[in-house]
């Protein structure tokens, strides 16, 4: 777990220990640093980035992305859209990243501007050319679902995933997601109205 110094994180960490979970604390602004601090902390060489605001994050498609990163010689190595649109890019919430660290260790040394810092994979597929870059198909489901937010990053997005995550009991079959969202008119609304006020 890398999360962040600021003591408001201090119940993070604890739990994490708790749960025998490595612990990295770094700098809460600076989360390319703590990414690559927390890396060469364990000896990593590359990292699957699976953020806590995406709750229903499908592990067989992590497992994919972890093995492709470890035995492929890309950089960097996630989802699109068939718009070429990564799926990080996106509030669909499903997917992780998988990226190297001396990909991450090249954005640092390039760019010290702040929104890098911050979005710590931007940088690489914003400027391919400079990294190999590789893009898996998503599944024929999610295609043309750019209308589909579960990510939380507000109250209402809490709630309607809280919500979501009681009408599926807890399941995180993708079919069985896009039903139940494609089935509740209400879901829909909520996550259209959240997309629209937090585009990324």
């Amino acid at each position: 777990m890398a999360t962040t110094e600021n003591p408001d994180d201090d119940i993070l960490a604890e739990l994490g220990l708790d749960l025998g979970i490595t612990v990295f604390r770094g700098s809460e602004n600076n989360v390319l640093s703590r990414f690559i601090k927390a890396a060469d902390n364990i000896g990593a060489k590359a990292l699957v980035r699976i953020c806590a605001d995406n709750p229903f994050i499908l592990p067989e498609f992590v497992r994919v992305i972890q093995k492709g990163i470890e035995e492929g010689d890309t950089d960097y190595l996630s989802y699109s859209f068939p718009d070429n649109t990564p799926v990080i890019r996106s509030h669909v919430g499903l997917f992780g990243e998988a990226v190297k660290l001396s990909a991450l260790k090249k954005v640092s040394s390039l760019s010290d501007d702040s929104f890098y810092k911050e979005h710590v994979t931007n940088y690489i597929y914003e400027h391919s050319d400079q990294f190999k870059c590789k893009f898996l198909d998503l599944p024929e489901v999610l295609k043309s679902r750019q209308d589909i937010r579960l990510t939380i990053d507000t109250m209402v997005d809490f709630e309607t995933i809280k919500a979501l995550y009681s009408s599926v009991n807890g399941s995180v079959s993708m079919d069985e997601i896009v039903n139940s969202i494609d089935a509740n008119p209400g879901y829909k609304s909520q996550m259209a109205n959240q997309i629209r006020l937090n585009s990324k």
